[in-house]
């Protein structure tokens, strides 16, 4: 095959195994081979590992198998029960000052501590070390992305209480946790998802907005329900339309009821102010036996602009 050129290759029809877009991902970003080698043997197993055998069968030492696995685990394409356990409860193993000693000794520890500590602007004690050096050894979190991580929450703490307000070990723990479980294990990963959260936090506002809430956060219930919305498709526009019938309704913001709204349009497939409009001007413009009636196109007209007005406040 000639150098730089492409060629389309024919697989088998054989029975598959499959490998997701994002795991393949992982594979190639690491440019691991024994990792790629040991994640398909695991993926033919069913999960199953006998780490002596496989070691036969692959050509390599029980060493470098485990190696390869421990590997894996930093990837985030593989856990251990033991692993999986402590990650549903949020809780990092203990360690021993003599633990954070011998941790320190090594360079990508000792130089994540100098990182975290000055991002933070202070000495971290010994309960902060014992926290940062779980989220370094358990998590599989690799030092760059800690540091992404640490930033992220710095940036947080500072939106939520104010300029200064810096976050506690416990907090960029939890958030480590989260961020381990969405698989974030790259800095472009972070990237993504922390564009991801300013969009919905974008969103939050607009919608918080039209639903006339200032001067406080939305409750968990609350979130509850904006989140869900947002997630269906629906916009500050079309949420509005929503917001005006609960109150026209029931005389209030009534969660319940203006949620049984949105759920009826996203059922019907519709999901913008252009949408409900265009499918209820339709409706309203014909009579019992479908025959067109006046009115309707000068009805959706004027509730356009009723909703323009609206924006433009």
């Amino acid at each position: 095959m000639a150098q730089g050129a492409e060629k389309k290759l024919i697989l088998p029809n054989e029975e598959n195994i499959l490998l997701s877009a994002r795991s393949a991902d992982r594979l190639i970003q690491w440019a691991d081979g024994d990792a790629a080698l040991v994640y398909i043997y695991i993926l033919r197993k069913n999960g199953q590992l006998d780490t002596a055998q496989a070691a036969k069968e692959l050509c390599r030492t029980e060493n470098e198998i485990i190696a390869a696995v421990s590997r894996l685990v930093k990837m985030g394409l593989v856990k251990d029960e033991q692993h999986q356990g402590r990650l549903q409860e949020d809780k990092l193993p203990e360690y021993t000052a003599e633990d954070i000693r011998r941790a320190s000794q090594t360079g990508g520890f000792s130089e994540l501590v100098q990182e975290v500590q000055k991002a933070l602007g202070k000495i971290l004690s010994s309960a902060d070390m014992t926290k940062l050096l779980g989220i370094y050894k358990e998590l599989g979190l690799p030092e760059d992305v800690i540091l992404m991580l640490v930033n992220h929450c710095i940036a947080e703490s500072s939106r939520r209480y104010g300029p200064g307000r810096v976050p506690t070990m416990r907090y960029i723990e939890k958030a480590a946790f989260t961020w381990e479980r969405e698989g974030i294990l790259t800095i472009e990963d972070a990237e993504r998802y922390i564009k991801q959260k300013e969009q919905l936090r974008s969103a939050r506002q607009q919608i918080k907005k039209v639903l006339q809430i200032k001067d406080r956060e939305l409750s968990a219930s609350e979130r509850r329900y904006v989140d869900a919305w947002i997630e269906k498709g629906f916009g500050a526009d079309a949420i509005e339309i929503a917001y005006d019938r609960t109150l026209v309704k029931t005389g209030r913001l009534a969660w319940a009821y203006m949620n049984s709204i949105i759920n009826n349009w996203h059922e019907k497939g519709i999901h913008t102010s252009r949408d409900i409009l265009r499918r209820e001007g339709s409706a309203r413009t014909r009579d019992a036996n479908g025959t067109q009636i006046s009115g309707g196109a000068e009805e959706l007209d004027s509730m356009r602009r009723f909703l323009d007005e609206l924006n433009k406040d």
